[in-house]
C-alpha cells in the first residue's frame, strides 16, 4: 500500500511485497519466485504438493491429490459424497468441470488461479530503500480479462487524468478467487473500502492528483486472456497473456520504446503494431495481445467485438452514473457512438 500525494510524492505504508503467483516460475520472474518460496513469505490459495513444495500452475487435481487432501476438503465444506466419488473414480474431472469452471459441489476438483504471496522486503533481492522513494513516474491498473468477450489490450495508455480516473473508479476485473457460479466479471470502485467519503468523489480526487504529476505515465494491463478463457486458450482459439508478455510490455513502456496509436473505439492508446519501432516488442508479444481486434477479425468474430464495444460503453456509463461521477470523467471512459454517415 502507498499514500499518493500532490506532485507525485509517495509514502510507503507497508514493508512487504504482494505478488500474484499463478504461472510463476523461476525462469520468468526469478526474484519474485525466490522471494515467494522463501521461509519468510506467506502464500495463499497456492497448491502445495506432497513434498511440501508449491505448484504455481496447478489447475485440476487428480484423484490421488484429492485423497491426500480429503480431511481438509471435507472439513472446509466440500461434500464428502462427491469427494469420495471422485477419489474412487466414479466421477471424472471432465464430468464436473466445463471450461475450467466446476459444477456446484465440485469446486474441490479445480484449484483456483487466484494464488498470491506476501513477501517481506528483506526477502526481495536488491530491494529499494522504501524510505527514499522518488516521485511518481508511472502508475498502472491491473485488469484480468477472461471470457468470449475478453478484448482488453495487453497494455494500454491513458490519454488524460479524467480517463485514468474513470478506469480507476471502474475497477474492472474477472473474479478468480472462487469457482463455479461465483466467478465472473466485476466492477468495484478501485480503492474500496479504503476511501472514506462517497465513492463517486474518489474519481474526482484522483483526477485532481493526476493533474499535479503530468509527466507520470498512466496505463492499464490485462493479465488474463484475449478472446476466451483457459479452455479456449488450450484449444488455440484464445490467447493467454503470459508473465513473459507482461514483462516485455512493461519493459518497453518504462524504456519509452513504444509507439502508440489511439484506439478508435475507446480513446485510450494501444501499441501501434504497424510501427517499425515496435518490431522488437512484437517478437516477444503477439500482435493480437496488443490489439485484440485483430484476433476477432482473424476468427470472423468482429460482430462479437462490436457488441462488446457497445456493451462496455453502456455498462461503464451506467456504473459511473450510479456513483454520481463527474460527467467529464464519464465521457472520457464511455464514448458516445459515432453518428451514422
Amino acid at each position: 500500500m502507498i499514500a499518493l500525494w500532490p506532485g507525485g510524492e509517495v509514502s510507503i505504508t507497508e514493508n512487504g511485497c504482494f505478488a500474484k503467483t499463478f504461472g510463476l516460475t523461476e525462469e520468468t520472474e526469478p526474484t519474485i519466485y525466490r522471494g515467494t518460496c522463501s521461509a519468510d513469505a506467506w502464500i495463499e490459495n497456492v497448491y502445495v504438493g506432497a513434498d511440501g513444495h508449491p505448484e504455481f500452475s496447478k489447475t485440476l487435481l487428480s484423484p490421488q491429490e484429492v485423497a491426500r487432501l480429503r480431511p481438509i476438503l471435507v472439513a472446509t465444506g466440500s461434500p464428502a459424497k462427491n469427494v469420495d466419488a471422485y477419489i474412487n473414480g466414479a466421477v471424472a474431472a471432465q464430468d464436473v468441470v466445463e471450461d475450467g469452471i466446476p459444477k456446484d459441489g465440485w469446486d474441490f476438483v479445480a484449484w483456483t488461479e487466484n494464488g498470491r504471496s506476501i513477501i517481506p522486503m528483506a526477502a526481495i533481492e536488491d530491494a529499494a530503500d522504501l524510505t527514499a522513494v522518488p516521485r511518481l513516474r508511472s502508475l498502472g491498473i491491473l485488469n484480468r480479462d477472461e471470457g468470449s468477450d475478453a478484448a482488453t489490450p495487453g497494455i494500454l495508455r491513458f490519454t488524460s487524468p479524467e480517463q485514468a480516473a474513470g478506469y480507476l473508479m471502474l475497477g474492472e476485473t474477472s473474479k478468480t478467487s472462487a469457482a463455479g457460479k461465483d466467478r465472473g466479471k466485476t466492477r468495484s470502485p478501485f480503492t474500496q473500502p479504503f476511501f472514506p467519503l462517497a465513492h463517486g468523489l474518489q474519481a474526482a480526487r484522483f483526477s485532481e492528483l493526476a493533474e499535479s504529476f503530468p509527466d507520470a505515465g498512466m496505463w492499464m494491463m490485462n493479465t488474463g486472456y484475449i478472446g476466451g478463457g483457459p479452455a479456449e486458450a488450450e484449444r488455440g482459439d484464445a490467447l493467454k497473456v503470459k508473465i513473459r508478455h507482461s514483462s516485455a510490455m512493461l519493459e518497453a513502456m518504462i524504456e519509452d520504446a513504444i509507439a502508440w496509436t489511439v484506439d478508435p473505439d475507446f480513446g485510450y492508446e494501444v501499441v501501434d503494431v504497424d510501427a517499425p519501432v515496435n518490431a522488437a516488442l512484437l517478437e516477444r508479444v503477439p500482435a493480437e495481445v496488443l490489439q485484440p481486434r485483430r484476433l476477432y477479425a482473424q476468427q470472423g468474430r468482429l460482430g462479437e467485438y462490436a457488441a462488446w464495444i457497445k456493451e462496455m460503453n453502456a455498462g461503464r456509463r451506467k456504473f459511473l452514473e450510479s456513483y454520481a461521477v463527474d460527467e467529464a470523467i464519464i465521457r472520457a471512459v464511455a464514448r458516445e457512438p459515432e453518428p451514422a454517415s
